[in-house]
């Protein structure tokens, strides 16, 4: 499925960006909007599971959906740094493999996210990202039976894409964007990890 989202997002940068970019000097400073529409993403188990009293998990793979808003300064030619604010909503499904039977649990996360990055621009057309991300779940509950480790820690993530700047000072961009959580976990020296997938479309303005 993540294979599948790599390639329709490459699929819809190819047909926006068929005409040349506009060549025009890119303001110091702006702000902006992305969202993910459609994701995929997992649960690393990183847990000692007997001491929860559990069994063996595996999870599959499930949506999650993420809108930012962010501002972002040039720090030197083609390359800026962002600082944002967003929010995600992850579904999550696992299956419990213990020794009375399988179990399957449903669980939703909903998450705060403040993503720290830098961006570079190749080529005129091509924008990478990476940096951290500081991680919020704000519907936490323990639940004996259910539960993965609070995802409230720094996490990573990273992106790759296609980008179009207009005469107006309005840029649009897309490509698929990677994720991973509790990298540190703010309580746990080993905790689960949520990490995912998605295409990722938004758009800034010049300011």
């Amino acid at each position: 499925m993540q294979s599948r989202i790599v390639l329709l997002t490459f699929f819809m940068l190819s047909s926006c960006f068929c005409t040349g970019q506009v060549t025009k000097k890119i303001s110091k400073r702006g702000i902006g909007f992305s969202f993910t529409p459609f994701g995929k993403n997992t649960v690393y188990a990183m847990s000692e599971n007997e001491e929860l009293g559990r069994g063996v998990y595996s999870f599959s793979n499930t949506p999650y959906y993420a809108g930012n808003l962010y501002g972002f300064f040039n720090i030197k030619k083609n390359t800026r740094l962002v600082i944002g604010f967003g929010y995600s909503y992850h579904e999550i499904f696992a299956t419990e493999k213990y020794y009375d039977g399988p179990y399957y649990y449903n669980r939703t996360l909903k998450v705060f996210t403040f993503p720290l990055y830098i961006e570079k621009t190749l080529f005129k057309y091509i924008f990478i990202t990476f940096g951290g991300i500081v991680h919020i779940e704000h519907n936490y509950t323990y639940d004996h039976f259910t539960r993965i480790d609070e995802q409230g820690g720094v996490g990573l993530i990273t992106s790759l894409g296609g980008t179009y700047h207009f005469k107006s000072g309005i840029t649009v961009f897309a490509g698929p964007s990677l994720f991973i959580y509790n990298v540190q976990n703010s309580k746990l020296i080993f905790s689960d990890k949520v990490a995912g997938i998605g295409a990722e479309f938004g758009m800034s303005i010049d300011l």
